[in-house]
């Protein structure tokens, strides 16, 4: 493996150096550290800890654009504001889901207040 400037080695050699070693102080630069197993006493309690579940509610789903086809005009500024190309329009619009982020920039542009965002 090469690296810009050199070879793997060579910078691995120079991050041994006490120069490099100060940057890293003065900078405050943490190298990162190996992650720990979980512990046993945590298996045993939680069998489930070692496939990543956990006792957390479960997460929220990102918000999504959704358009009152009654009230849309189909004037497609909501598709010139959508930075992720969500919109569509044939004779109103519609939202890919799977595109939309849910950042409300079509919300903010529809003259008719014709899109909402939702969770569901």
């Amino acid at each position: 493996m090469t690296v810009p400037g050199g070879d793997l080695g060579a910078l691995l050699g120079l991050m041994a150096t006490p120069v490099f070693r100060e940057v890293e102080r003065a900078l405050r630069l943490r190298r990162a550290q190996p992650l720990e197993p979980p512990s046993l006493e945590l298996l045993r309690e939680r069998p489930t800890a070692l496939r990543g579940e956990t006792d957390a509610p479960p997460r929220l789903q990102p918000p999504v654009a959704r358009v009152e086809v009654e009230a849309c005009t189909g004037c497609a500024q909501c598709v010139e504001a959508c930075a992720m190309g969500a919109l569509a329009v044939e004779e109103t619009a519609c939202v890919d889901e799977e595109a939309c982020i849910g950042c409300g920039a079509c919300i903010v542009v529809c003259p008719s207040d014709a899109i909402t965002l939702t969770t569901t």
